[in-house]
């Protein structure tokens, strides 16, 4: 299946391991094994019309209204539309904020 996390080039520097940890997914919870630490990224926070907030990458990946992943940075403040676990949300704001060291997960 294709993805669009297979067009980033992502940058790992540090990364440990984990054990008896999991994460709740858009398929549900699956284990985490390790957290890994990424270059800098620039950070976007997404705040919906229902008042959920979200800061992640750029390069973060949500779903629109339609179930498609879509980068975080191709989204269209005041315009877009995506999923949370609660619904189908416009997305009220969205903001670039300071480059700061983001942990990714890798599940």
């Amino acid at each position: 299946m294709y993805s669009i996390s297979n067009n980033v080039n992502r940058k790992f520097i540090d990364s440990i391991d984990l054990a008896n940890l999991e994460i709740e997914t858009d398929t549900g919870w699956h284990p985490v094994t390790k957290i890994l630490k990424t270059v800098e990224y620039q950070i976007w926070t997404i705040t919906t019309q229902a008042g959920l907030t979200l800061e992640c990458a750029d390069d973060h990946i949500v779903f629109d209204e339609f179930g498609n992943e879509q980068f975080v940075k191709n989204l269209i403040p005041l315009q877009s539309k995506i999923q949370t676990k609660f619904g189908k949300f416009g997305k009220k704001t969205c903001e670039k904020r300071k480059y700061f060291f983001f942990g990714n997960f890798k599940v």
